[in-house]
């Protein structure tokens, strides 16, 4: 079995997402998968155009996942913890329609994040996937993507949590 390629860091990973990245047939229904130079495809996943903040301190793994987001066609807004995802969802921004959130970050790590933005009536309704290497402590009812993890597991997660009709 071969390493996922979101698990892999530096330059070879982003020629991975690159190889990788090839074009999607928007507009089917469905999660299909069809077979292109013996690389799988996503077709129409995620809804075009959906804003996906990714709160990850390691900048590699954070590259990739925009790099990754941005071929799909979602719009990523990168934040390195928790207190720069709070400030970015204070902005003047549209809010995501979804966060990814890892749990071990300096400043303001995933627990602290999740419990601040709770506590926010117009930020409580963001959904949030956590994505850790720590699976002992995941948050409860959040859904949660163990690392390392491969971009079909991680755009799977996304289309769950994206409502519908706010792409």
């Amino acid at each position: 079995m071969t390493p996922s390629f979101l698990a892999r860091t530096g330059r070879a990973a982003r020629r991975a997402i690159r190889k990788r990245a090839l074009p999607s047939k928007r507009g089917v229904s469905g999660a299909s998968a069809t077979r292109y130079s013996g690389l799988p495809m996503i077709e129409a996943l995620v809804p075009p155009q959906a804003t996906v903040m990714v709160v990850e301190d390691d900048l590699d793994l954070r590259e990739m996942i925009e790099m990754l987001l941005t071929v799909e066609g979602l719009h990523p807004v990168p934040a390195t913890n928790g207190r720069e995802a709070l400030r970015a969802l204070h902005g003047d921004e549209p809010r995501p329609d979804v966060i990814l959130l890892d749990l071990m970050m300096p400043e303001m790590n995933g627990w602290q994040f999740r419990e601040a933005q709770l506590a926010e009536p117009e930020l409580a309704g963001i959904p949030v996937i956590v994505m850790s290497a720590v699976t002992e402590r995941a948050i409860d009812g959040v859904p949660f993507i163990k690392k390392p993890f491969d971009s079909d597991q991680l755009l799977a997660a996304i289309h769950r949590a994206v409502p519908t009709g706010r792409a």
